[in-house]
């Protein structure tokens, strides 16, 4: 495939406020829009409403925005398609301050932008990009350990009508990656971004300062494929759907009473639940291992997790035939920690016993999805949403705004909203909806799932462990009324209905009846 490459440079220009250069190996010029409420649209701003400028006859307008709120003001993040350079893929954005109803500024060191390197430097680093074509997830690159983002440190306040560019650089994605969606910290998701060979766009200054661009030479990085998981309700059985390999994940918890190899009443249930994921993944060997927490020697955990493994290879040889599906049975003891913790949460996640397969399923078990299991929490409308108490005594309201079906995806988009501040009039988000079985170390939304029937639709993560959901929630400071956008992708389930319910973790409860479009 012949690409039109270039390389990111230092000072490429500057633009107007709010206003996006787009070349693509020839030259184009696009504008911002009118200042607008905030809205939850992806969409290009409509041209009707674009304030003159000058600009040339083949002007373009961004391949997206959103909108949404940030310290108080409303602003809009207008994103250009994404361009392969000798570097890698290279993101352009600008943001814009449309009102601040009273004199608000928007730092962005402060409010949209993570904390990295010995110096502190604030940088880009939580954008994500999402390729639902392919399942491949993107961090951004790096050069000498540091993210190939805009800097923000020491940024200027950004007040009403001013405008910031902001640069991003990306892993190269490969050819067959047509258009990603870019998930951006506290603003949600613009979907459906062309990537493209050409120029980069050209990028607006940041705000009375000159623009702020990335130094990408010998940056390095890849984009990373993600895979499926899902997790029983009550947390027996977890699975990790790749494409070239199944990984069921049991609870020894729920298998074995403590320090215990003899499987218990309950194991039975399990065991059939996981055998039927092996089964679906057609006959050939299957690896059988156990693992332990870390209490105890090494010698006696290794001697437990290699009892366990046998006792659940002798359970499953009547529904998995060893000629059909020969078993590899051994155990690791406390070797292999699946959360490197040593909270009760994250050893309870170590004493497992899981079994591999290295084939994809066909087809995946059909859950039953008739009836919504019990339990859960206390139930909503999904665009009603439910109100959570946080420990500062703040209550935030959770709402799904709907659910795209995006191939072998399913993108579910939410909001939280502000309801009271609380004593202090202002939150720093406490609510968790982090999946504590990842072992999380900073707090994301990997604990929001889809119901599909008795099984429990996780996001996708990447082999290093990163989310396919925004960081969008923790850790800033809001007012009453602010709220947060952010978007999690599960595995579509094999029958996709026209509405889904989505559970909220540590039973917070399910908002129901979520449009899917």
């Amino acid at each position: 495939m012949d690409r039109c490459r270039t390389t990111v440079r230092r000072g490429l220009g500057l633009v107007a406020a709010a206003s996006l250069v787009v070349a693509a190996c020839g030259g184009s010029e696009g504008s911002a829009a009118d200042e607008a409420p905030p809205s939850a649209s992806t969409s290009a701003p409509d041209t009707e409403q674009v304030p003159e400028t000058e600009e040339d006859e083949d002007a373009a307008e961004p391949a997206g925005s959103v909108e949404g709120e940030l310290s108080g003001a409303s602003v809009r993040l207008e994103v250009a398609p994404l361009v392969h350079t000798d570097d890698g893929t290279v993101l352009t954005a600008s943001l814009t301050v449309l009102d601040a109803p009273s004199g608000e500024t928007v730092t962005l060191g402060d409010t949209m932008a993570a904390r990295d390197g010995a110096g502190g430097r604030h940088t880009l680093s939580d954008v994500r990009l999402f390729a639902p074509s392919t399942g491949l997830l993107a961090s951004p690159a790096t050069v000498g350990g540091e993210p190939a983002t805009t800097s923000t440190s020491g940024a200027p306040s950004l007040g009403e009508g001013d405008t910031a560019g902001l640069r991003v650089v990306f892993p190269t994605l490969p050819d067959d990656v047509e258009q990603v969606d870019v998930l951006w910290p506290m603003l949600g998701v613009v979907a459906d971004v062309p990537v493209e060979e050409g120029d980069v766009a050209e990028l607006a200054a940041f705000g009375e300062e000159e623009a702020r661009d990335v130094e990408a030479d010998g940056a390095t990085g890849e984009a990373s494929p993600v895979v499926a998981r899902t997790s029983e309700l009550d947390g027996a059985v977890r699975t990790e759907q790749a494409p070239a390999q199944t990984l069921v994940v049991l609870a020894a918890d729920v298998l074995f009473a403590l320090d215990s190899a003899e499987l218990s009443p309950e194991a039975q249930a399990a065991l059939a639940r996981a055998a039927a994921q092996v089964q679906a993944a057609g006959p050939g060997p299957v690896r059988i291992t156990g693992h332990t927490d870390d209490q105890g020697s090494d010698d006696y955990n290794l001697d437990l997790s290699t009892r366990r493994a046998d006792a659940v290879a002798a359970a499953l040889a009547d529904v998995l035939p060893p000629a059909e599906f020969p078993p590899q049975v051994e155990g690791r003891g406390e070797a292999e920690p699946a959360v490197e913790d040593t909270t009760e949460e994250a050893r309870a996640a170590n004493r497992r016993v899981e079994l591999l397969v290295e084939r994809s399923q066909d087809d995946a078990p059909a859950a039953d999805a008739s009836d919504l299991p019990p339990g859960g929490g206390p139930t909503a409308p999904g665009d009603e949403g439910l109100v959570l108490e946080q420990s500062d005594g703040s209550r935030l309201r959770v709402a799904a705004e709907g659910a795209t079906e995006q191939g072998d995806w399913l993108r579910i988009d939410l909001v939280a909203t502000v309801e009271d501040a609380g004593p202090d009039g202002s939150t720093d988000l406490l609510v968790d909806l982090r999946d504590v079985g990842l072992g999380r170390q900073r707090a994301d939304a990997s604990g929001i799932g889809v119901l599909d029937g008795s099984v429990l639709l996780l996001p996708a993560v990447a082999a290093d462990g990163t989310c396919a959901c925004a960081n969008t929630l923790f850790g800033v400071s809001a007012i009453e009324g602010a709220q947060r956008r952010f978007s999690v992708w599960v595995g579509a389930p094999a029958r996709t209905p026209d509405t889904v319910t989505v559970q909220l973790p540590a039973e917070q409860g399910r908002l129901l009846d979520v449009p899917v479009g």
